[in-house]
């Protein structure tokens, strides 16, 4: 076998669901008469299982979001056991493969991470000239293939790209959560209101982030401009929405543009790109 399962493929990009899963087979294996495992037991094992659990902290969130019908996880009581409805009856027979196989995808993220950082090092150290500064964010914008977690780059580069440019205007854009903690929907926070941001803007997505903090003013930051945007527009607490395309033709062109700003400008955001990125691995 040695290679992921199918029913875990989509789960591919994200380096705490993969965590959370290995935690508890982990536990399942050692205590194979045991019903289920607490969110504590969970914890101990997950932070211990690899480099990258080390700078990702666990949130009973990795659990409780897989929880719904055929999801990875059941829960009973508090306590949580692997879906083996889903995941199928022999999962644990191939744990050994499985396991190499999950934190063989952690160890080649990891790498790419250390490699984005260190390149984004030498930019900022040595920043070419304005446009090939431009094309490279908007590469950060764009390239899925950059960062295991297509989410956590978007979610990055759209903040600094929007940091920079609100600075220009007095305004100060706060990013106090990371991408991987349970953030109550607040992905970004301005001093009216906040900024939710999505990779995935189907309309259940969307309705799920405005059921979080309901009454409360907001931007939606999307990689793509939804077919329902008029509608959601309409709703009154939904300010603005940006999306990918417009960071790349609006946000990012404007500060480029400042004549002898511009470069500085670029070369603020990559700064802020970098040290939000350390954060989140912090």
């Amino acid at each position: 076998m040695n290679e992921i399962p199918a029913s875990l493929k989509k789960y591919l990009n994200s380096d705490t669901t993969l965590l959370t899963l290995l935690a508890l087979m982990d536990l399942s294996v050692s205590y194979p008469d045991e019903q289920g495992f607490s969110t504590s037991q969970i914890s101990e094992i997950y932070k211990h299982l690899h480099p990258v659990a080390g700078k990702k902290k666990f949130y009973p969130s990795y659990l409780q979001r897989h929880t719904r019908d055929r999801g990875l996880f059941r829960e009973e009581a508090g306590l949580y056991s692997l879906n083996t409805d889903y995941l199928g009856d022999d999962i644990l027979k191939h744990y050994s493969e499985i396991r190499l196989a999950i934190t063989g995808k952690l160890d080649q993220g990891s790498l790419k991470t250390e490699q984005l950082i260190s390149e984004i090092e030498q930019l900022c150290i040595a920043p070419p000239a304005t446009e090939k500064l431009l094309e490279y964010i908007i590469k950060l914008l764009r390239d899925e293939a950059l960062l295991p977690n297509y989410g956590q780059l978007f979610e990055v580069a759209a903040y600094a790209i929007l940091k920079v440019y609100f600075r220009r205007f007095n305004f100060e854009l706060k990013r106090f959560s990371t991408s991987f903690a349970n953030d109550g929907g607040m992905d970004y926070i301005a001093e009216q209101g906040i900024y939710q941001v999505t990779t995935a803007a189907t309309r259940s997505k969307l309705n799920s982030d405005l059921e979080k903090l309901p009454g409360v003013d907001r931007v939606m930051v999307v990689t793509r401009f939804p077919e329902s945007a008029e509608e959601l527009l309409a709703d009154e607490n939904i300010r603005e929405i940006i999306a990918l395309d417009d960071l790349a033709g609006h946000f990012l062109p404007w500060l480029a543009l400042r004549k002898e700003r511009g470069h500085s400008a670029l070369v603020s955001v990559l700064m802020v790109f970098l040290e939000e990125l350390r954060r989140d691995l912090e």
